[in-house]
């Protein structure tokens, strides 16, 4: 998979490509899935603009 020269890029709206997802999703448990959700969320929210380090 060469996904810098993919011309879809329907990863982005939540397509699997490799078709794996679900395989997946087996190893997690749902804290795991609601921490990555969280962490996704602030992430996203404050990316560059906060850190964990302390000054």
């Amino acid at each position: 998979m060469n996904c810098a020269f993919c011309q879809d890029k329907g990863c982005f709206s939540g397509k699997d490509c490799l078709k794996n997802g679900e395989k997946i999703k087996k190893l997690y448990t749902n804290d795991d899935i609601n921490l990555l959700e969280a962490s996704s969320a602030i992430e996203a929210r404050y990316y560059m603009e906060k850190h964990k380090l302390k000054s």
